[in-house]
């Protein structure tokens, strides 16, 4: 082999073992006492998670009026512990109570999957939602559809739902039949220039995906999906996803649904389609503002985790995370988990929050107030004691919990005990925390997930429809948990 060859595949290797080592080191230090032999097992096993997503860099709305929507802003506790990975919570609120308003007219667009892999009971499943929200749009609503297979067709254009429109509808959904690939890429792209071409001020826009997620045309990608799926809030429209059957991608939907601030269903049973399109046609319509945006400003050296359900990891201090719609009479809870340094014992600042939105045509923008200074400590006692209990449960009961089932989802969907045991090594911690603050119910919800390893080990050990099941009824329960407040009508326990 020629030197200079030998020499850089040797360069290369060192590299790899380095960027290796280090990944270890780091999930070592940040959970410590973890087996670390079983983490490079089960990190073998477990499928690459996907790259954060990059959330915008700031920049000023021009003109943006002061908005009448109440937002305020608090943290789950006033200090971290030295050495730590710095992890807080804050708890941004955004309210519209006392607002008034009243029904949105809105703009449907469906994107239906009829490709060979929908074929029988999940193609019956797509075209009776369609057929359940044809009768359940009002006169001043509008609906069109976009299909997809190998290939992409607008099946009928936006159009009002008036009685004609309504018989043609049902009569070009009843001849619909399946054939090809799975491109989901072109049914995006055609429904995303329909609700384009359609838009109006004034009412509000909503795209709906019914799909079994098996990719397998066009760009078939995790990013390039979830990419298309984040045009959703930059054109002002809110994207959901709908999952049918056994066979679907639980992380790519919930991917989408994320990246288009919509909600997740899980369509194991047609019996919960009338009560799924009710309380995401209800929604709808009941919108009050959208485009909307968290922007933070972090102060140096903070650093933001996740948002949303989100994991971001970025290293950005002026950020702006899409939020989408905001509803009528409604005080909506959202998450951010921050990190702030550990390795000086001093007073940190935080930054500042504010949500801008766009309503009627104008853009508005709310600041919380500043977020508190938190100490960097080495006592534990101290630092429990600085614990905002009330916050601090809602954060681990509406955001934590749900992280760790998604995770167990994942686990179970990889085929891998030991990545089970791997989530469950991780609530460790948190389990000892809440028994020592005294809070029975994020203890009550930890050791739950704790007696549901046995049947996830099994799960993640068992044939491929068992572990299919099993991941989606997690996956979908762990959506639900962490964006409980950003959807005002829905639940999420109707596939389960």
């Amino acid at each position: 082999m020629d030197k200079r060859v030998k020499t850089g595949w040797i360069a290369l290797c060192l590299l790899f073992l380095g960027t290796l080592g280090a990944r270890y080191a780091y999930r070592a230090q940040a959970h410590p006492g973890l087996d670390l032999n079983g983490v490079e097992r089960a990190l073998a096993m477990t499928p690459e998670r996907p790259k954060a997503p990059t959330p915008e860099a700031w920049q000023p709305r021009p003109g943006a009026k002061p908005g009448q929507l109440k937002v305020s802003a608090a943290l789950d506790r006033t200090a971290v512990l030295q050495g730590s990975d710095g992890e807080l919570h804050v708890e941004l609120t955004v309210d519209s109570r006392g607002l008034g308003g009243k029904r949105t007219p809105t703009d449907f667009v469906v994107v239906l999957d009829r490709s060979g892999s929908m074929e029988g009971q999940k193609f019956e499943y797509g075209k009776q939602a369609l057929r359940e929200l044809i009768q359940r749009l009002e006169d001043n609503d509008r609906l069109a559809l976009v299909t997809y297979e190998s290939g992409t067709e607008l099946e009928f254009e936006m159009a009002e739902a008036n009685a004609s429109n309504r018989d043609a509808w049902l009569q070009r959904v009843n001849a619909l039949r399946t054939a090809g690939g799975t491109n989901i890429s072109a049914g995006l792209e055609n429904a995303s220039r329909q609700i384009e071409r359609a838009r109006r001020e004034g009412r509000a826009a909503r795209m709906l995906l019914l799909s079994d997620g098996l990719a397998n045309a066009g760009d078939s990608s995790f990013g390039g999906l979830v990419g298309r799926a984040r045009r959703a809030p930059e054109q002002g429209y809110v994207l959901t996803t709908v999952g049918i059957g056994q066979d679907f991608d639980e992380r790519l939907m919930t991917g989408m649904a994320r990246a288009g601030t919509g909600a997740f269903y899980y369509l194991e049973k047609l019996g919960v389609l009338p009560e799924l399109l009710g309380a995401e046609l209800k929604t709808a319509t009941e919108t009050y503002a959208d485009s909307a945006e968290i922007v933070v400003h972090l102060a140096p050296n903070v650093r933001l985790r996740s948002a949303l359900g989100q994991a971001y990891g970025s290293t950005q201090r002026d950020l702006v995370i899409p939020v989408g719609s905001l509803y009528g009479e409604h005080h909506r809870k959202l998450w951010l988990t921050l990190a702030a340094p550990t390795n000086e014992l001093r007073d940190n600042e935080l930054g500042t929050v504010s949500v801008r939105y766009r309503r009627e045509g104008d853009w508005y923008e709310v600041h919380a107030e500043p977020l508190p200074k938190v100490a960097c400590v080495t006592d534990r006692d101290l630092f429990e004691k600085r614990i905002l209990r009330d916050t601090w449960e809602r954060a681990m009961l509406d955001e934590e919990v749900g992280r760790a089932k998604e995770e167990l989802g994942a686990a179970i969907s990889s085929a891998s005990p030991a990545a089970v045991d791997l989530v469950i090594d991780k609530q460790k911690g948190d389990l000892e925390l809440a028994r020592r603050l005294g809070s029975k119910a994020v203890s009550d919800q930890l050791d739950s997930l704790n007696a549901s390893a046995p049947e996830a080990r099994a799960a993640a050990s068992g044939n491929t429809a068992q572990r299919s099941v099993a991941a989606k009824r997690l996956t979908s329960e762990a959506f639900g948990s962490r964006n409980s407040g950003s959807f005002k009508n829905s639940t999420y326990d109707m596939g389960l």
